[in-house]
């Protein structure tokens, strides 16, 4: 007759069994879940190698396209390797002197070969150029204040005219400048409202004297009325080729009605004003944010494109020449 402790035994075998048996199921789904995860990271990782190459085989294309299409435009044109070179500067006409040199596809010994400049205005300028170590070199006195479309013509056995790179003098000089005009606002308790102005200015001078600043104010004009002036000459040091403005502090305006404050939502701007050794002027303007009287943030008014009274036309935050 079987005693009751042996269904009891079979019983605890069998459940044993099943839990060893579950236990390896889940080792095995473990694993599958691991090898599946892995298969998809990989899975990712080589589509997004296969994006980036991709990619990249795409710029490799447009790089080689426009190498390719340059060397055709180069091909195609009568001169190459052309260098320009400003020799001195003269701020008693305010001219360069600017040096030309170019190579040519074709030419013949005895060749006359003239390099013209023609200026934004219309003015002409044209220099011959000299043969001298299978280059042409043309030496003019251009004006400071234009920017220049260069051609030449040869005359002789070879007769052959062709436009050239242009030569953009004013805007070299207009570019050589750094600014940037930092704006803020203070207010609280029973001290007034106040603007606050951080000018930063970097001229590259590139070691030429003439290319200093001489003098550097910045001037804060309303619709109809001039409401502050600063020089900032003096804050002006070296840093090598360079002339940056040195201004621990900044400067401040007052919000409010009385004589010499500025007036909530009024259209104000800030003029900056530079001279250099070659006395050229040069001019940036810039829309001063002006905070309500309760030192709220407003909306500055939308810029005006010129003062009327203004007798000339500068675009905003940009440093143009003006005189």
């Amino acid at each position: 007759m079987q005693t009751p402790e042996k269904p009891r035994r079979t019983k605890e075998v069998l459940l044993a069994i099943c839990i060893i048996a579950l236990a390896i199921g889940n080792v095995r789904l473990h694993r599958q879940l691991i090898r599946v995860e892995n298969a998809i990271s990989h899975a990712t990782l080589s589509d997004w190698n296969t994006a980036s190459n991709t990619q990249h085989a795409l710029w490799n294309l447009s790089s080689q396209i426009d190498a390719l299409n340059d060397q055709i435009i180069q091909s195609g044109r009568p001169t190459f390797d052309e260098t320009t070179h400003i020799k001195a500067y003269d701020s008693a006409t305010a001219s360069a002197t600017v040096e030309i040199s170019f190579a040519m596809r074709q030419h013949t010994p005895g060749d006359t070969v003239t390099v013209t400049a023609r200026g934004e205005n219309g003015d002409t300028h044209s220099g011959e150029a000299h043969f001298a170590n299978g280059r042409f070199t043309a030496v003019l006195s251009l004006p400071l204040r234009d920017n220049y479309a260069l051609s030449f013509a040869a005359a002789g056995d070879t007769v052959t005219t062709g436009e050239m790179p242009p030569l953009h003098l004013a805007d070299m000089l207009n570019r050589r400048f750094a600014y940037w005009l930092g704006q803020g606002q203070s207010w609280g308790g029973n001290q007034p409202v106040t603007a606050s102005l951080s000018p930063s200015f970097t001229n590259r001078t590139q070691g030429n004297p003439a290319l200093e600043v001489a003098s550097l104010s910045l001037i804060i004009e309303g619709e109809d009325r001039s409401i502050a002036a600063w020089e900032l000459t003096p804050y002006l040091v070296r840093n090598g080729n360079e002339e940056i403005l040195d201004l621990q502090e900044s400067l401040t305006l007052q919000v409010g009605d009385e004589p010499g404050n500025i007036r909530s939502n009024e259209v104000v701007v800030a003029r900056l004003i530079i001279v250099d050794n070659l006395g050229i002027r040069y001019e940036q303007q810039d829309q001063v944010f002006i905070p309500d009287r309760s030192g709220n943030s407003a909306t500055p008014p939308a810029p005006v494109s010129v003062f009327e009274s203004r007798s000339f036309i500068s675009e905003w935050g940009m440093i143009r020449m003006v005189d």
